[in-house]
Order: structure tokens, then sequence, then C-alpha cells
């Protein structure tokens, strides 16, 4: 099962059966409810993709190449004409300063029993071992959300700098998922995660203390939350990871999978909202699919 985002029209109402899914009456969304499944065979520029199907079922569609990269290739975050980072809410990240350098060391150490458990031909394709390191990094950080008020012995709105914020920092969704994107981004390749900074609406209780609505409809328009989204190789499983709601929840956040997150709480609209654009086609991407 390699499931995957695509667009389509679907319906848009978390509380119905058919959210999600195929709908004559839905309309253009990121649907989560999609399986990759083939190739189209003399068309290589187009993929089969079974797409769950409002009243049950599953029903094939053909969906561009180019489009299953756009809404799946791991982002490459957007680096200024000095190296650095530029993340959402003006955050920057030098990996050449000492303290990022001093917590990236710290974050390593903490990593280095992790990894030597690391095996990709394990029965699990090691996924158990990548999401424990994806915790790992969490730890590392010391930063909190707003959920529970300003904590005013904290670095929070007057700091731009992602190693000061991983120290003893405060902030808000986006501030949060920008800092753990930059201390997990040089561990990528390593831990064989492919990260996707994502974007988009939020509802069931995302906030402390906030009613899950029962009428609400998603939309791609206001964006209303920032989160990860992490798929493990060779496995291809996604997970969420978003600490706005782990401050909430727990570690459970950090390793949420996208049937639930999807489903229950987030919806991803796509979009590149921080300027981050697509990783390169790696070889094999596709190798493992058959041309039906």
């Amino acid at each position: 099962q390699r499931r995957v985002l695509i667009r389509a029209h679907v319906g848009m109402q978390p509380g119905k059966a058919d959210y999600m899914a195929l709908s004559p009456t839905g309309s253009d969304r990121t649907t989560f409810r999609a399986e990759l499944v083939g190739l189209v065979k003399d068309r290589p520029q187009s993929c089969l993709v079974d797409v769950a199907e409002s009243g049950g079922g599953s029903r094939r569609i053909e969906v561009a190449t180019s489009e299953i990269l756009r809404l799946n290739q791991p982002h490459s975050l957007p680096v200024n004409s000095r190296g650095i980072l530029q993340l959402e809410d003006g955050l920057r990240c030098d990996y050449t300063s000492p303290l990022m350098k001093a917590k990236l060391c710290e974050v390593a150490l903490a990593l280095d029993s992790i990894v030597q458990e690391l095996d990709f031909n394990a029965t699990d394709s090691g996924e158990a071992v990548q999401l424990k390191a994806v915790e790992v990094i969490r730890s590392c950080l010391n930063i909190v959300t707003f959920q529970k008020g300003l904590d005013r012995a904290r670095n929070c709105t007057m700091c731009d700098d992602v190693a000061k914020m991983a120290c003893n920092g405060q902030g808000h969704c986006h501030t949060v998922s920008s800092t753990m994107a930059a201390f997990l981004y040089p561990f990528t390749s390593l831990l064989g995660i492919d990260l996707k900074y994502r974007g988009g609406y939020s509802w069931g209780g995302v906030n402390l203390g906030e009613p899950a609505a029962e009428h609400v409809e998603v939309a791609d328009k206001p964006e209303r939350h920032q989160w990860l989204e992490l798929t493990l190789r060779p496995s291809l499983k996604t997970f969420v990871c978003d600490l706005w709601v782990e401050y909430a929840v727990g570690p459970p956040a950090l390793r949420w999978p996208i049937e639930e997150a999807y489903s229950r709480r987030l919806y991803p609209n796509g979009s590149f909202n921080i300027g981050q654009t697509l990783s390169p086609e790696l070889p094999g991407d596709f190798d493992d699919l058959p041309y039906l």
C-alpha cells in the first residue's frame, strides 16, 4: 500500500462518511484517501491511483506523474543568498553559527545509539527506529508553545534565530514547526525520512480547550495551521509530526499516521507556503510500480 496525496473533487466535511472520497457534489481539494498502484502503459507521464469513492469502494483514475511528485516528494527548504535557511515568520537557521553547531552536536550524540539500531531490512523496514529518532530530536529542543500562555522567561516574538529558539524558545505552530524542521533536515538522508513542510486547515480541538467542530468544511484558505509530514523509506508510510498538538496530547503527535491525522484534525492544502521547493526525483522512486 503506497498512500499518496492527490487533488480531486471530494467531500469536504470531516463529519461525513464521504469525507475526502470522490463525490459528485464535492470540490477540488487535496485528499489522502488515494493509493498509487501503477503506471500507465505507453504513457510514462501518467500514474494510476485508486481513490476512495463516496458510497464505498474505490475508483481507479489517471493522475499526472508531475502532480504525484508535486504533492508527495520531499521538500528542499528555502535558502537565501548567504546560505541561511529562511523559515516561517522570519525565522532563520545558520548551520555555521557556533550555537547551531553545538545544538546539532547534541542531537547527533543523542541519535548515536538509535542510529546503530536502524536496519532497513528489518521486518518493519526500520520504521520503529526512524520514529524513535524523530522523538529523540524533539527531546533535544527546549521549545514550548503558547497553548498555556506567554512565558516571558523564554525567547519568543523578538527572536528570529532557530538555534536560540531551540535553547529556550516559545512560539505558535509556525515557530515550533520551523524549529523542528531545521534540526531534522540535516539528518533526513541518514534516517531515510522524506521531510515535507505542510500547511492547511485544522479543526477538532487542535488547540487546547477548543471544541470539535461538527459541521466544518475544510478549505485551502485561510491557512490555519502548519506542521511537518514525514514519509519513511523504504516502507513509504507517512506520518504527521506536529509539535503544537504534541503539547496537548504528547509524543503520539510526533508519529501521527496521516490516515488518522488527516481524517480527524488536519487538512493539508498542498501549497508551498514558506518558499520550499521539490527535491529532485530519486532513482527507483517508481521502479516498484507495475505497468497496468
